[in-house]
């Protein structure tokens, strides 16, 4: 049986897991990002516009890839540490949860979520997916990456700390944002050692 995040307090282990390691969260992205990069790429080309969010930003590796690139770019996270990072490469931030997270409507041409999904329970998951819908303008896509697995767990990450972590089926994530977007492109990366990522991008309907 998958064990079950409490109802309060998991997303401050894995917030506080990411403050204290982040020299080594950002290493891992930025060695990573060369792997991450022809998605973000066919991401940029099938985008209507230049106002993105990246959601669950982290370090801001990927958003400054974005920024070099002319977008208007902004990070959201809920690590203080991480935006500090991302500021310090000069894209601007907001520290809230992904699921408090509000924009007017229809003001976002993109969304990109690498990994995002990971630190969500499946319950909030539908009111996280309709949120995007709501904020994207029409033809709005989302960017999105999420780990494949057997559903959600506790684990120590190779740096020693301890996060919270969702996994899914291609079944799944196409259930989750089927009633509000359309798959464009679907890739499947094996980074090996049971490291398996399902990239999507998602155009509002």
């Amino acid at each position: 049986m998958a064990l079950r995040p409490p109802k309060e307090g998991y997303k401050d282990i894995t917030r506080l897991a990411y403050e204290r390691k982040a020299d080594a969260f950002e290493k891992v992205y930025e060695q990573h990002f060369s792997q991450v990069k022809p998605f973000a790429d066919r991401f940029c080309n099938v985008l209507h516009g230049k106002t993105v969010i990246d959601l669950g930003a982290g370090p801001g590796t990927h958003a400054h890839y974005f920024y070099e690139k002319g977008l208007d770019i902004l990070c959201v996270d809920y690590s203080k540490e991480m935006l500090r990072r991302c500021a310090a490469k000069g894209v601007k931030g907001l520290l809230v949860d992904i699921e408090d997270f509000w924009m007017p409507d229809k003001t976002v041409d993109g969304i990109w979520m690498y990994s995002s999904l990971r630190h969500i329970r499946d319950e909030n998951i539908p009111a996280v997916v309709q949120n995007l819908a709501r904020m994207l303008k029409p033809r709005g896509v989302v960017g999105l990456a999420v780990s494949e697995g057997k559903k959600d767990r506790y684990d120590v990450d190779p740096f020693g700390v301890k996060r919270w972590f969702n996994f899914f089926s291609d079944k799944e994530v196409r259930g989750f944002f089927g009633p509000y977007f359309g798959v464009v492109d679907f890739t499947r990366t094996d980074y090996g050692n049971g490291n398996v990522f399902l990239n999507y991008l998602l155009r509002k309907k």
